[in-house]
């Protein structure tokens, strides 16, 4: 015979024993689970909204009437499982439930107070690992819970930013974005919690660098005094040989010298 809790009415309730079957497919039920409820017409289907209003409701009443024995108490005597208790993050549904989702709550503050209210402890979040074909735990299949969980994190750390869990969750994000071999991991969302997304950044204006450019020079080559004193006697002697040249054309001797051309 197998007992439930009750949170509504601090009951413990035993569960007919009728009903449970061995398990035939055991990979098809969550390690540890030998026996089944079955029913001839199924599993109730719970309006998780309802649940979410009464876990809601309970805690309310709880804080103003506090109960006689708590729920602590019994899981110390071993009269209730702790762990039928607990709630986690179902990716399903985006809550916070306990295994027969019995128990729900929207958010991460309240799910972890309600367990801390029931003696578990408080582990830390840490972001989904990185994609690595090479380690099978890192495929998203097999971190789906852990996806789900720290999405809704995030979410809800834009949401509630004062919140002490909203802070530790960009502080996660920073590390990571400090780290060069991690931030390319990091998604849209994150950057624009921590403040580092592209659109939030100060865009850098280009600046196109001065180039200084020298006056251009005359290529008109510059006169060497020696070079240009040998040039001028070197026309000058030129000049004085056509001078010399006319002259004795002009005189007997010139005539003279043409004549005997003739000869």
């Amino acid at each position: 015979m197998s007992y439930t809790f009750n949170p509504t009415t601090h009951e413990l309730i035993k569960m007919p024993g009728d009903n449970e079957k061995p398990v035939r497919k055991p990979n098809a039920t969550p390690p540890g689970t030998k026996t089944i409820q079955r029913y001839n017409k199924g599993g109730e289907v719970k309006d998780m909204n309802k649940v979410v209003a009464e876990t809601q409701k309970n805690a309310e009443f709880d804080k103003k009437y506090p109960p006689l024995v708590k729920t602590k108490a019994l899981i110390d005597e071993g009269l209730v499982d702790q762990k039928d208790l607990q709630v986690t993050f179902d990716p399903t549904t985006q809550l916070f439930t306990n295994k027969e989702r019995s128990i729900a709550f929207r958010d991460y503050n309240s799910a972890s107070k309600f367990n801390e209210s029931i003696g578990v402890v408080r582990q830390p979040i840490k972001p989904p690992k990185p994609f690595n074909q090479f380690d099978k735990r890192t495929y998203p299949s097999n971190q789906r819970s852990e996806i789900g969980l720290w999405d809704h994190l995030v979410e809800d750390a834009k949401k509630n930013p004062n919140d002490p869990n909203s802070k530790d969750t960009r502080k996660m994000i920073m590390r990571d974005y400090n780290n060069k071999t991690m931030r390319k991991y990091l998604s849209d969302k994150e950057l624009k919690l921590i403040g580092k997304h592209k659109s939030q950044l100060p865009k850098q204006e280009i600046k196109i660098p001065t180039i200084s450019i020298a006056p251009i020079q005359s290529l008109t080559p510059t006169t060497d005094p020696v070079t240009e004193e040998l040039g001028r006697r070197v026309r000058e002697n030129e000049l004085a040989n056509q001078r010399e040249k006319l002259r004795l054309a002009n005189s007997g001797i010139g005539i003279f010298d043409n004549r005997k051309k003739f000869i």
